[in-house]
């Protein structure tokens, strides 16, 4: 009986969980077409959240949390959460900050882009580390601050000009970042087996 009830659930689950699949990607293109700022909206929060989760599931898991490339990992995600959720409110049309151009929340983004390549590049590095969490992540949460205090003060280059489009800074960083992104991969493949345990793949 209870075999049955919890094949049930199971079923139920997943249709439920495949409806929301196919409502996000019929939806999310329709309401791009209606509003793009909207769409904006949407789209940014869900990455700073599922961002922010997945570093929740690493610290709640026991066997990922105290494996130095997931503590690298958890702390990169909730930077990268941070920067996100800045680049969403400074957006044009936001409203939230006195700024009226692109350029802002251009480079909020490509610091996040930064950030990510280089938690996945150190993370991989330094994954036969005895790495202690708090540490990673006050680092990470220092270089976030930095960054941010850089954008808004004018340190930052300039990522777009109004009139003009993208700089060339931020054409060389977009190539800069899928280079070590590219850098990335082979690094991960060759220490896999630090994320392994007990013949179970962890990544």
């Amino acid at each position: 009986m209870w075999f049955y009830v919890e094949t049930g659930c199971r079923m139920m689950r997943k249709r439920y969980l495949l409806g929301g699949e196919l409502i996000f990607l019929v939806g999310t293109p329709l309401l791009m077409s209606i509003n793009y700022l909207t769409f904006h909206v949407t789209v940014e929060f869900l990455c700073a959240a599922v961002a922010l989760f997945a570093s929740y599931i690493i610290q709640k898991n026991g066997r990922l949390k105290n494996r130095s490339f997931y503590k690298v990992l958890s702390a990169t995600m909730i930077s990268v959460a941070i920067v996100d959720l800045f680049h969403l409110i400074t957006y044009r049309g936001m409203g939230v900050f006195p700024v009226d151009e692109a350029n802002i929340a251009t480079q909020f983004w490509l610091v996040g882009r930064y950030l990510l390549v280089l938690g996945l590049l150190s993370g991989t590095l330094l994954s036969r580390k005895n790495l202690r969490y708090p540490v990673v992540l006050a680092l990470f949460l220092l270089i976030t601050v930095a960054a941010i205090f850089a954008v808004f003060s004018g340190f930052f280059p300039d990522s777009f000009i109004l009139g003009t489009g993208l700089t060339q800074f931020k054409i060389i960083s977009e190539y800069l970042i899928i280079g070590l992104f590219l850098l990335t991969l082979p690094l991960l493949t060759n220490h896999q087996v630090t994320f392994c345990m007990k013949g179970h793949l962890l990544l």
